[in-house]
């Protein structure tokens, strides 16, 4: 019998590189400032605003936000933290994995409509007089930075170096590690868009901080059962992307009903893969000699 075909999240785990906690401190306090700054003081000004305006949203000013927050924090986890591509989950062999499930789950959405609308199905106004804007903020401003930003620093940073210090400082096993990790990532993540809702004007009353909050820190719980169950982050990128700012073709499309089919889905195979392990693993302890 041949072996599983692929590893799964804790093995990958545990080949990841393990950092100080004075750097995941680092990491965090960097990260915070530059997006405090982004949301409250340069966004504010309406520059990046107007170079996107200006180009016919061909150059996304999401994406120009985020370039400087993409160069200093890498430039941190690539010459201080000593981490390398692997130690975030981002190989090749992943990549054309990642596209395919985020082609898929778009295909998904688009289908929603014919099956929980009512009413006339009308193409996106926006492809006649927006289309480049429609497309470069969801490849530039989200594919390529806002959701990849937020995912390698929130799940493949912020979930294995807390398990790892959970299960090295605390002498956890790597399943409550893993589990307490996610649960303090997906508190950092909520709390990291404070800045965005307060340039927004989200946040009126004291309700509407609380709402929101809980609904980002649920939202990264779902982007951390994604990733552990795939354990493939460029599938989670492409999911975040898509829940941002999907380039849907029809009006009235429903991301809720994607994200239930993909976790179950995902869900279905991550249980496959452990009985197949499991399985694979009897097999051979039979198959012993005495």
């Amino acid at each position: 019998m041949q072996q599983p075909v692929q590893s799964g999240f804790l093995s990958w785990l545990k080949g990841v590189r393990r950092t100080p906690l004075w750097f995941i401190a680092l990491v965090m306090v960097v990260a915070f400032g530059m997006g405090a700054f982004t949301n409250l003081v340069v966004f504010p000004t309406g520059a990046l605003q107007w170079v996107h305006v200006s180009t016919n949203g061909w150059i996304d000013g999401t994406f120009l936000g985020y370039v400087p927050q993409i160069i200093v924090v890498g430039f941190l986890f690539w010459k201080v933290g000593k981490l390398r591509w692997n130690d975030f989950g981002l190989t090749w062999s992943r990549l054309w994995w990642g596209l395919g499930w985020t082609a898929f789950a778009w295909c998904i959405i688009q289908v929603t409509p014919f099956i929980f609308s009512s009413s006339e199905i009308v193409v996106r106004p926006e492809w006649s007089t927006h289309a480049s804007w429609m497309l470069c903020d969801f490849v530039e401003g989200q594919l390529m930075s806002n959701a990849l930003v937020e995912e390698v620093i929130f799940r493949a940073f912020l979930i294995t170096q807390f398990a790892i210090l959970f299960h090295r400082v605390l002498n956890w096993n790597w399943t409550v590690a893993v589990f307490a990790a996610v649960l303090v990532s997906a508190f950092i993540f909520s709390i990291w868009h404070i800045p965005n809702r307060i340039n927004l004007g989200h946040y009126e009353t004291a309700a509407d901080v609380w709402s929101d909050q809980w609904f980002l820190f649920k939202a990264a719980v779902f982007f951390a059962l994604i990733f552990i169950l795939t354990n493939n982050l460029f599938i989670v990128v492409g999911i975040h992307a898509l829940d941002n700012s999907s380039p849907d073709i029809f009006t009235g499309t429903n991301f809720t009903v994607t994200e239930i089919l993909l976790l179950a889905i995902f869900i279905t195979m991550g249980v496959w893969r452990w009985w197949v392990r499991a399985h694979w693993h009897e097999h051979k302890k039979q198959q012993a000699p005495l």
